[in-house]
C-alpha cells in the first residue's frame, strides 16, 4: 500500500487501520447501541470518543524551522485537484484492470508539481535571496565616498516608496522632484505600459484598482495612493503629468545647471534650464527604446552615461529591485566608471560596489546571472518548488558546463542548442540531488518529489 501524493509505502499502523476501518466503524456502532440504548450504562447525550484511525495524513513529513519560534510544521500535499484525480484512478484501476506501473509513465497534470502551484499558477520565490547570496560572497565596503556621480533612479520604485503624501498632484510632482538626488545629472526611468503585456499576470497578482482621471494640477490625490498605483492607466497618466509639470517655469530654477533625463514610454526627454527662468525639453534619440521594463531601460542609461562621462564620475543606480542588480552585474564589465547600486531602506540602506561583486563571481558567472535568475524563478517564470536561489547559485559556481549553458540562453530567439538543453537538464537534476534517472523515474520524480 502506497501513498500516491508522496510515493511512500504505508506504515504497518496506517495499513492496518485503513484495512479495518469498516470493521472498526461497525463495532463502534454496536457499542453505541448496546451501552446507550440497551444497557443504558452510558448517557445517550455523552460525548462520543473518536476512533482516531491512522491514515496517510498521519504520515505527513515534519520539519523543524530554524526560526526563533523553533516550530515544528507539517509538510503535506495540498494539490486537491490532482489528489481527487489520483483517487478516482485508483478506484478505476480496481475495476478495469489498469496497470498503475504503466500509468505512472505519464504525467498526471499539465504542469509538473515541481514547477506549479496547486492551481497550476507560477511558483513564486524570494528574488532578493539571490542578491543577498551574492553580497555574502564579498564583504561590502562601508562609508563609500563619491564626489562626482550620475544618478539613475527607478522612477516607479520612487513613487511606490512615498509615505508623506500631499493633497494635490501639483504638490506630489514637487515632492517627487525634491526626492531626486542633487547631482548635476539625474535619470528618472519609468516603465512603459503596453496592452497584452507579459507583465499583466504579475501586475494582476499584485492587485488592481479603478481608473482615476488626473484632470489638472489641482486634482486631489486619491485617499489610497498605493491602490491607485495598481492600475497601469493611472501610472501612465501620472508619468505624463510629472513630465508636463516639470517642464513648467516653476522648475526652471531647480533645473538650472542640471540635466534630468525623463523616460516617458519609448521616448527620453532631457530637461534643463540655462537661465533659471525657462525649462528646455529636448529628446535624446540615443535613449529611445521599445523596452517595456524600467529594469532594462536602466542598463541602457548606464551604458549611455558611461560613454558620456569621464572615468572618475561614478554611476549610481537607485532601486530596490533584485532584477536591476542582476542585470548590472552582467553589464558591469562594459562600464569603466565606478558602478554602485543604492538599495534598501532605513537602517538597511546600503551602497553595493557592483564591480567588486562581479569580480568575486567571475566574468562568466556574472554574465550568466540574468539567464540563471529567470530560470530559477522571476516575475514571469515559475520557480522550482522549495529550491530558492541560494542553493542553485552555489551549484552554478561549481559547474562550468552549466555556466556555459546559461550564457547561451537568450542569444538565439526561442531556442537553445541541444547540448545546452542537456546541461540545463543536468543542472535541474543536480538541484534535486538526483543526477540521472530513466524516463519512468523522471515522471515519478516530477509527481512525488515536491
Amino acid at each position: 500500500m502506497f501513498c500516491l501524493s508522496s510515493g511512500q509505502p504505508a506504515s504497518k499502523k496506517v495499513a492496518d487501520d485503513l484495512t479495518r476501518y469498516v470493521e472498526a466503524g461497525e463495532q463502534a456502532a454496536e457499542d453505541f447501541i448496546q451501552t446507550r440504548l440497551v444497557d443504558k450504562t452510558v448517557k445517550f447525550q455523552d460525548r462520543m470518543k473518536k476512533l482516531s484511525l491512522h491514515t496517510f495524513k498521519s504520515m505527513a513529513l515534519k520539519c523543524s524551522l530554524t526560526s526563533a519560534q523553533k516550530k515544528t510544521v507539517e509538510v503535506r500535499a495540498e494539490r486537491n485537484l490532482l489528489g481527487s484525480l489520483l483517487g478516482s484512478l485508483l478506484m478505476l484501476s480496481q475495476h478495469h484492470n489498469i496497470s498503475l506501473e504503466q500509468l505512472f509513465e505519464f504525467s498526471l497534470g499539465p504542469i509538473p508539481w515541481s514547477l506549479a502551484s496547486a492551481d497550476d499558477g507560477l511558483v513564486k520565490t524570494d528574488k532578493a535571496q539571490l542578491m543577498h547570496a551574492v553580497e555574502a560572497i564579498t564583504e561590502n565596503s562601508d562609508n563609500v565616498t563619491l564626489e562626482k556621480t550620475v544618478n539613475i533612479m527607478d522612477g516607479n520604485a520612487l513613487m511606490q516608496s512615498l509615505t508623506h503624501l500631499p493633497q494635490t498632484f501639483e504638490d506630489l510632482a514637487m515632492s517627487i522632484f525634491t526626492c531626486l538626488p542633487k547631482s548635476d545629472t539625474v535619470h528618472f526611468v519609468t516603465d512603459t505600459y503596453l496592452e497584452n503585456s507579459i507583465k499583466q499576470l504579475e501586475r494582476a497578482r499584485r492587485g488592481s484598482a479603478s481608473a482615476y482621471i488626473i484632470g489638472g494640477r489641482k486634482t486631489k490625490l486619491p485617499h489610497d495612493f498605493k491602490t491607485f498605483l495598481h492600475n497601469s492607466e493611472n501610472k501612465r497618466q501620472l508619468t505624463c503629468f510629472l513630465l508636463k509639470e516639470w517642464q513648467t517655469d516653476r522648475y526652471a530654477q531647480r533645473l538650472q545647471g542640471r540635466n534630468v533625463y525623463f523616460v516617458l514610454e519609448s521616448q527620453c526627454i532631457c530637461l534643463h534650464s540655462m537661465d533659471g527662468l525657462t525649462v528646455d525639453a529636448s529628446p535624446v534619440p540615443e535613449l529611445s527604446s521599445n523596452q517595456e521594463e524600467a529594469d532594462t531601460r536602466i542598463i541602457l542609461h548606464c551604458l549611455y552615461s558611461s560613454q558620456q562621462m569621464p572615468t572618475d564620475v561614478a554611476v549610481v543606480v537607485r532601486s530596490p529591485d533584485t532584477d536591476v542588480f542582476i542585470l548590472l552585474m552582467a553589464y558591469s564589465f562594459e562600464i569603466q566608471q565606478p558602478l554602485m547600486f543604492d538599495t534598501g531602506g532605513g537602517n538597511n540602506r546600503r551602497l553595493l560596489d557592483v564591480h567588486k561583486h562581479a569580480a568575486a563571481l567571475g566574468h562568466d558567472v556574472a554574465c550568466a546571472l540574468p539567464a540563471f535568475h529567470a530560470f530559477t524563478g522571476s516575475d514571469c517564470t515559475s520557480a522550482f518548488v522549495r529550491k530558492g536561489k541560494k542553493g542553485p547559485l552555489k551549484l552554478l559556481r561549481n559547474n562550468h558546463n552549466a555556466v556555459q549553458a546559461f550564457l547561451e540562453v537568450g542569444t538565439q530567439a526561442n531556442s537553445v542548442s541541444e547540448s545546452a538543453a542537456l546541461e540545463l537538464e543536468k543542472f535541474v537534476c543536480a538541484m534535486y540531488g538526483k543526477p540521472t534517472f530513466s524516463n519512468t523515474d523522471k515522471v515519478r520524480y516530477e509527481i512525488f518529489t515536491v
